[in-house]
């Protein structure tokens, strides 16, 4: 299909408060599956936030690596591409 679908994991149990750590992992493993498919658009909610309970403060340097081709979303307005 045209459109695939992905998880970017912010936590271990649902009820549980993200982590900056998972975070960080899950921003390196996009990182390796961009770098093999470079030209693919990703659409991602702000990760860690809302549910998560984390600050965007906390959240954002960690995610500032991803490549222009990564669009962040919060509720449904784009907050950063690239």
């Amino acid at each position: 299909p045209e459109a695939k679908l992905g998880l970017f994991q912010v936590k271990l149990r649902y009820w549980e408060d993200a982590t900056p750590e998972l975070i960080r992992l899950s921003t390196e493993m996009l990182q390796a599956w961009l770098e093999e498919h470079p030209d693919q658009r990703v659409d991602l909610n702000f990760p860690g936030i809302g549910y998560g309970r984390l600050s965007p403060d906390v959240v954002k340097p960690i995610i500032e690596v991803l490549p222009p081709n990564v669009y962040i979303w919060q509720k449904g307005v784009e907050v950063r591409n690239g």
